[in-house]
């Protein structure tokens, strides 16, 4: 929350304390580069749903409602299952011009970059980004593969990198 206090001069001084109610939002260029700890999805079997990342705006563009989940499959190829974290999130842009948005989600341990997957998308102002086969009209779904030697601790952090452009 972000208060101040302002000083309106008149024959008698008022000060007044303005405070905001609604979620402080943070700004950043292009590239935004977040990071988020992926301790607890890791130890849970459900998605995890995670709404704090709408409140960083990279030029108006924002990520929402982001949910995390492990997946395993099954080949006929491997005995064991393999994992990926599905990553599902809506796209949403409140700036005034159409931007094209290029996301990076990476799998990070000790500063390397251990796995990644890329989305790109177009992304109309003041709308969510359309999605193509047969989703809502908004989600967007990556996966990102998980090598078998992320499975103990420490776990791996989640880098997501989103550069836009202007089209």
């Amino acid at each position: 929350m972000i208060a101040a206090a302002f000083c309106f001069l008149a024959s008698d001084a008022v000060c007044q304390a303005v405070r905001a109610i609604s979620p402080e939002v943070h700004n950043f260029n292009s590239p935004m580069v977040l990071e988020y700890g992926l301790d607890d999805v890791f130890k849970s079997q459900s998605p995890t749903v995670v709404p704090e990342f709408r409140e960083f705006s990279c030029r108006g563009v924002t990520l929402e409602r982001v949910t995390l989940q492990l997946v395993r499959f099954v080949t006929r190829f491997k005995e064991e299952p393999f994992r990926r974290l599905k990553i599902v999130s809506e796209v949403f842009n409140n700036s005034g011009k159409d931007k094209r948005a290029t996301i990076a989600f990476a799998l990070v341990r000790a500063g390397d970059v251990i796995a990644t997957e890329t989305l790109a998308v177009k992304v109309q102002q003041g709308d969510f980004a359309k999605s193509s086969a047969g989703r809502s009209p908004s989600a967007q779904e990556v996966t990102v593969p998980i090598p078998a030697n992320l499975d103990v601790e420490p776990y791996p952090k989640l880098r997501i990198t989103m550069t836009l452009t202007d089209y």
